[in-house]
């Protein structure tokens, strides 16, 4: 569902319990936030397909969840370091 606009509060919805208490058990099963793990599970996903170079970059943010182009690309360069465009130039 991480293509999908996914929240901690319609997933909390969807399980009956309160969006603290899933915030509060999440954090203690994982490690992380559940927006961290969010964005690293979207991150993650649009790197392979950056790597596979299959899919034009224009189209990878709606295939991770992302409707706006322009946040998408801050999110990865802040999570990278690097523009998707400039990873796909170094896989050359």
């Amino acid at each position: 569902n991480y293509q999908r606009v996914v929240t901690l509060e319609q997933t909390a919805n969807q399980f009956f319990i309160s969006k603290e208490y899933l915030s509060k058990v999440f954090k203690e099963k994982t490690g992380t936030s559940f927006s961290d793990y969010v964005t690293a599970l979207r991150m993650n996903k649009a790197k392979e397909l950056v790597m596979e170079s299959k899919v034009p970059l224009k189209e990878i943010p709606e295939l991770v969840g992302y409707a706006d182009l322009a946040y998408f690309y801050r999110v990865f360069k802040k999570y990278f370091g690097m523009t998707p465009g400039k990873m796909h130039e170094n896989l050359k």
